[in-house]
């Protein structure tokens, strides 16, 4: 709850040497470690906390919180081979401290520092001791693996480098990086909420990517701020989540998602249609009007005696209309299911909720006998 700040104790910029592969397992289950040098020599970073979580939830949240800062400031991109990865360092009180190393992914941070600080319980309820160690993470078991006895920092054997010349940042340098630094996630929130006047849980959600802010900010230059708002905030992000891909790997194009939301404002296509046009174009990488075309996602039809077709649609499915008034919300979903089924989608789903709701109540009226 509420805001904690994260002290950064140092960065280091580094090249990558090489990754290991273990092959049969980590640790002592391992046959031999294979060196892939594919990445070797590529720049990166890391970035070393002070010790201020408390939670493995927190070093989640801090880690999601670090990679959306380093996209804005155009050092990290989530959709290439690049990857954020974690040595994260606990202990529980009177226990020395335990490095886990091989953690890739915000979610995998939460899963292994949960599992090693229950694994510390654990020994120490049977009496045991923690002692300083490195382990390993391994994502398939859920577990962490003893990898070697933690040396000490004297002990890494650091080499001293004596053609690094020392640097001195002058004050000038330093305002004239500042200047040059983009709006970051936090500032673009309260500046969307203020100039936008949407939700904070909204504006959160459209700054969580660089690309979903910049598309919303263009978005809301065609379209109702509104309706920009609610459709990237909401299914955008659901439709990419649940796919497991982002932006830059769906394929979709700003200009597509601005003529998407543009046909959905014009009350041409419902909310469910437009969101299954969304669904086609990231499966074909079409625009809207194409997608929708090939298939056959059609338009509202306004032709369309709704309440004609709701009446025959109560009349062969009594059993649900009593379902429903006795209760059965599951069954208020099936009859609207079945209208959109038969009216190929061409109808607002809200609107026909509506009707059919106001409808039940008068069934008996339509009851053939």
């Amino acid at each position: 709850s509420g805001k904690k700040q994260i002290r950064i104790r140092r960065i280091h910029m580094e090249e990558d040497p090489a990754k290991l592969v273990h092959v049969g397992g980590l640790g002592g289950d391992g046959k031999h470690v294979l060196m892939d040098y594919n990445r070797s020599g590529i720049p990166l970073i890391e970035i070393v906390t002070e010790p201020y979580f408390k939670s493995p939830k927190e070093a989640r949240l801090y880690i999601n919180k670090l990679a959306t800062v380093l996209e804005y400031l155009g050092v990290y991109d989530s959709s290439s081979e690049a990857s954020i990865k974690t040595d994260a360092n606990i202990s529980i009180a009177g226990g020395e401290r335990v490095e886990v190393k091989n953690i890739s992914g915000a979610k995998e941070v939460e899963r292994a520092l949960a599992f090693e600080y229950m694994r510390q319980k654990n020994v120490v309820a049977r009496g045991g001791k923690i002692v300083q160690e490195t382990r390993a993470w391994d994502d398939v078991s859920g577990t962490t693996k003893a990898l070697r006895k933690k040396e000490t920092e004297e002990e890494y054997g650091y080499i001293f480098e004596p053609d690094l010349p020392k640097l001195e940042v002058s004050e000038s340098f330093k305002k004239n990086i500042s200047s040059q630094i983009p709006e970051l996630p936090d500032a673009k929130r309260k500046r969307l909420i203020k100039q936008y006047k949407i939700a904070e849980k909204t504006a959160e959600s459209i700054v969580s990517s660089i690309d979903l802010a910049n598309l919303f900010e263009s978005a809301a230059k065609t379209v109702k701020v509104e309706i920009a708002a609610a459709w990237i905030s909401e299914r955008l992000m659901k439709t990419l989540n649940y796919n497991s891909i982002t932006w830059k790997t769906s394929g979709l194009k700003q200009e597509w998602i601005i003529d998407l939301l543009k046909m959905f404002e014009s009350g041409k296509y419902s909310d469910d249609v437009a969101e299954r046009i969304l669904w086609k174009m990231i499966d074909d990488r079409l625009p809207p009007l194409e997608a929708a075309k090939r298939h056959g996602l059609s338009e509202i039809d306004r032709s369309l005696n709704l309440e004609k077709t709701i009446s025959g649609i109560l009349a062969k499915n009594a059993k649900a209309v009593e379902d429903y008034k006795n209760g059965g919300e599951k069954s208020l979903n099936f009859l609207i299911g079945q209208l959109m089924r038969e009216t190929k989608g061409a109808v607002d789903a809200k609107n026909a909720r509506e009707k059919i709701i106001k409808m039940v109540k008068k069934f008996p009226l339509f009851v053939k006998t």
